[in-house]
């Protein structure tokens, strides 16, 4: 037996209870190839799985792609409503800056024509008083 091709291994948990068995290089080669046979296989697996993974992954970024683009078209509708909006204030702000120069004006109109009533109703008390006193110096009216 050549030892130069042999490495001495020992077999089980109990290596000094037990004997130890010669493997070959060959027997190791065959023992690496079987071990990276059975690693190629689980890699595959494994492959297999994160592809799987990945591609539920983009189906649901397609998802969130689409709703995204549905909330992006929501967003310049709600943007279009508030311009609207906007508008509608900017006009009723502008009719009640209106409506406050009328209501202004009628109140100092309104003013003005009491104002004017006060002093025609002072000046017609006046001229009674002086009639009644024409009258009287006259002797129309008793006295």
């Amino acid at each position: 037996m050549d030892y130069r091709n042999s490495i001495s291994v020992p077999v089980g948990f109990m290596a000094a209870h037990r004997k130890t068995k010669n493997t070959t290089l060959d027997d190791l080669a065959v023992m690496v190839s079987r071990g990276f046979t059975e690693l190629r296989t689980e890699l595959k697996e494994d492959i297999g799985e994160v592809k799987k993974d990945v591609a539920g992954v983009k189906e649901d970024l397609a998802g969130v792609k689409k709703d995204l683009t549905v909330m992006k078209e929501d967003l310049e509708d709600v943007k279009k409503d508030v311009a609207g909006v906007k508008e509608v204030v900017k006009i009723v702000a502008e009719e009640m800056d209106a409506l406050h120069k009328d209501v202004r004006y009628i109140k100092n109109t309104t003013d003005m024509l009491v104002r004017g009533d006060i002093a025609r109703d002072t000046k017609f008390e006046e001229l009674d008083t002086r009639v009644e006193r024409l009258e009287r110096k006259a002797g129309i009216v008793a006295k």
